[in-house]
């Protein structure tokens, strides 16, 4: 299955999450029924053209989707979607419909949620989705190609782009004046820098500078503009076996020039999103260091003692800092046994929440140096959530069932009970102890 079939069946996904038009009708003015299938239709343009899908096939559809209220609903796609015709999941369903299109046909659909969400989908419907609800689909059958039609289309875009990898590969050379000949691969080495010392081999290890190019894309590395050196196993081949050839040939400290066909760099498949098929690419490489598998593996563990030490010294700062912030603000409250320390500031009237319940609250969030990283009170916006579901930090799912409704409350947080070692985005650093003011405006039932 490729990527537009996997898309197609994400789209599938989006669509029942987001349906919720109820029609209990059992008639449809203006739709026919197909009896065979019990699926109503309504076909908007009559084409001459008789090429109807089989199983196999591969159809190319626009699609819009639309609640039975008429509001248009999911993802719009720029390009039709590719999808396979296969078997029916259930008598009238996505494909029994397509099945009656002809190529340049339009139409609208109508399936229910609860069949479509759960056998076409695969998956259990949401509680919020009523069994009855129904939706329409708006399709446009713009193609629809034979496996072996594919498979041609496919093989004379391969020869149109190797032809023109040619084409590419020689403007190259000739516009930058290049008079190296290429060796019996068609690699193009020309030496910048000789560099010392014994010449690499497979199984060392590199720690090297390096800029690549596709010839018939973009830059995709630029470990200069990083400012961190690439560190890489010689002989894996992770960047073409025309690199590997190259720095076969180096010594650290030197520097090279290699311009590499495609059949010695990422071949006819290339790096989606990064490297077209066929690409040649430039490679600019500086050897900053090298050095064998027992030195490697020495650094790694040297690195991972490292880390341990940061983190440890990481773990040690942070009660440091809870034990200055709750002297400075003279906070005598025990902690609870996860760390939390829970203050309440005003009484609640109402009831306490319990796990598995939906509560609104308002909250403002700050570092322990007052620093305030998020509120729903500035965007006028309470937040949302189910206790003890795993929906928030920890820290959240446990504070939340000590307070009541109309209750305000200070929580301080130590990180292993909120955002832990990673932290969260630019303004919560690993292991960062918080303290947030909270209010319970009310339990959702």
């Amino acid at each position: 299955m490729n990527k537009k079939t996997n898309k197609f069946v994400l789209l599938l996904s989006v669509i029942a999450l987001f349906t919720t038009a109820c029609n209990n009708n059992s008639s449809h003015p203006g739709f026919t029924k197909d009896a065979a299938n019990d699926l109503y239709y309504k076909i908007h343009t009559n084409v001459t053209d008789t090429t109807q899908a089989r199983i196999g096939d591969v159809m190319f559809v626009y699609m819009t989707y639309r609640t039975i209220g008429d509001s248009v609903f999911g993802p719009a796609a720029p390009e039709p979607y590719q999808v396979p015709m296969i078997e029916n999941t259930y008598s009238g369903d996505v494909f029994d419909a397509l099945k009656l299109l002809h190529i340049g046909d339009s139409a609208t659909f109508i399936f229910n949620s609860d069949s479509f969400f759960v056998k076409t989908v695969g998956t259990a419907r949401p509680e919020f989705l009523d069994s009855a609800s129904e939706f329409y689909l708006d399709v446009k059958m713009e193609d629809i190609k034979s496996k072996a039609e594919l498979e041609f289309e496919a093989q004379e875009m391969a020869r149109q782009m190797q032809a023109n990898e040619t084409v590419v590969l020689n403007d190259y050379i000739t516009s930058n004046n290049i008079t190296q000949t290429p060796d019996e691969l068609g690699l193009y080495i020309i030496p910048i820098k000789k560099g010392s010392g014994s010449t690499i081999m497979a199984g060392q290890y590199i720690d090297a500078n390096i800029v690549a190019k596709a010839l018939t894309g973009e830059k995709f590395i630029d470990t200069y503009a990083e400012n961190k050196p690439y560190t890489i196993e010689v002989g894996t081949g992770q960047l073409g076996m025309g690199f590997e050839r190259a720095i076969l040939g180096m010594k650290n400290g030197g520097k090279l020039t290699l311009i590499s066909p495609s059949n010695q760099a990422f071949g006819e498949k290339g790096v989606t999103g990064y490297i077209p098929p066929y690409s040649p690419v430039v490679y600019e490489i500086e050897i900053i260091d090298v050095f064998s598998a027992d030195e490697m593996k020495a650094k790694k563990e040297k690195a991972q003692v490292e880390a341990l030490a940061a983190v440890s010294k990481q773990k040690n700062e942070e009660y440091s800092k809870i034990d200055a912030y709750l002297s400075a603000n003279r906070i005598t409250t025990v902690p609870t046994a996860s760390g939390l320390i829970y203050i309440e500031e005003q009484a609640g009237n109402g009831e306490l929440a319990t796990a598995g319940q939906k509560v609104k609250v308002h909250y403002t969030g700050y570092l322990l140096n007052g620093k305030k990283f998020d509120s729903s009170v500035d965007r006028g916006q309470p937040f949302e959530f189910t206790v003890g579901q795993g929906q928030v930090i920890a820290g959240w799912d446990e504070a939340f069932t000590m307070i009541s409704v109309g209750g305000k409350a200070k929580i301080i947080l130590p990180s292993n009970i909120a955002y832990g070692e990673r932290g969260a985005g630019g303004d919560i650093p690993p292991y960062s102890p918080l303290v947030f003011e909270v209010e319970l405006l009310e339990i959702i039932k």
